[in-house]
């Protein structure tokens, strides 16, 4: 048996982002039913989560309630394309309010990295027609420096 110990840069290795999103960014989307926004880093490219790391903490931040048009109920949450509700669970952010997941999210401590993104899901309009809202998105990470490998083990 191999034990090997994990580097950790308690520094560096731990990152907070956070991410704004308004009733501007969801006018821009075209198209009816949930749609995806994906997690921007501020150079344009895609936030991912690095290989072998985690979230040790996420928070909507609801600011301003979403509203606008025909909207009758605006949900969001945050994950990954196969795995909408990996990071958070669909809230509600037609009204004010915070919400916080705690403790280490094992769905994301993979063996590749994870581009994360919003789901956004409208009832009874679409999102372009939002004229109101704000919220924020942070996350801590926690960044594990040596890669994730699968061995097999013999007794």
């Amino acid at each position: 048996m191999q034990v090997t110990d994990l580097a950790l840069n308690a520094g560096s290795g731990v990152t907070m982002r956070q991410w704004t999103i308004t009733y501007a960014d969801l006018q821009a989307i075209s198209g009816s039913g949930a749609q995806s926004i994906a997690l921007l880093l501020s150079n344009g490219k895609q936030f991912s989560l690095p290989q072998a790391g985690t979230i040790l903490f996420s928070r909507i931040n609801v600011t301003t309630a979403f509203a606008g048009g025909a909207l009758s109920a605006l949900t969001m949450s945050v994950g990954t394309s196969g795995a909408t509700t990996g990071v958070q669970s669909a809230r509600s952010i037609f009204a004010t309010g915070c919400f916080d997941v705690h403790g280490l999210n094992s769905e994301f401590n993979s063996d590749a990295a994870q581009a994360l993104q919003v789901t956004l899901t409208p009832s009874s309009d679409v999102l372009a027609n939002c004229t109101a809202g704000s919220l924020t998105l942070t996350l801590a990470i926690l960044n594990v420096s040596t890669p994730v490998v699968t061995t097999n083990v013999q007794p």
